[in-house]
């Protein structure tokens, strides 16, 4: 992004704000649109956005995925989808299954329908050659990648964390 001047992304599931506003902080040119179905998490996106000074660069919209989006582009979207599956939310560490709002941490089924909406619908709201970065689960990566159709999508990659486990999604859309 620092090579296209005016760059504009997308953060889906803006939650506290992290994403966005670290990128908006370090690509001083780069304009940002953050979605989520939240306004308490919109607000403290807000507060952050604000504290470092980025918030002239960043429009905060109340929405479920894209579903407020109407002919924007962006050259990058990202995201760190709910993506655990519910039957694994008992599971978890107390300091997160305490403090984090369910609807961040899991769709409510599998943990795979919200990445799927992202990889479907954000073609359409990537100008070409954008990208998609989002976080998976651990043990997602063999099907998150059969989500990507090759027509589509090119240079799918899924990145290891720091511990070697694929959590990362990468993927260039196809120059129409």
């Amino acid at each position: 992004m620092r090579d296209r001047e005016n760059s504009k992304f997308c953060e889906v599931g803006i939650g506290s704000g992290c994403i966005a506003v670290s990128i908006l902080h370090r690509i001083k040119t780069a304009r940002a649109v953050g979605l989520d179905i939240s306004p308490e998490a919109l607000e403290i996106a807000e507060r952050n956005a604000q504290t470092h000074d980025v918030l002239n660069r960043l429009e905060l919209k109340i929405s479920d995925v894209f579903e407020i989006l109407q002919n924007e582009k962006f050259d990058l979207i990202a995201s760190n989808p709910p993506y655990i599956p519910n039957e694994e939310i008992e599971g978890l560490q107390a300091e997160v299954r305490g403090f984090e709002p369910l609807a961040a941490l899991t769709d409510g089924a599998d943990g795979l329908s919200i990445i799927r909406k992202i990889i479907v619908e954000s073609p359409q709201f990537l100008n070409e050659t954008g990208f998609l970065l989002m976080e998976i689960g651990f043990g997602q990566a063999d099907k998150v990648r059969e989500m990507f159709a090759p027509e589509i999508w090119r240079f799918v990659d899924i990145l290891p964390d720091l511990q070697g486990i694929p959590r990362t999604v990468k993927a260039r859309k196809v120059n129409n």
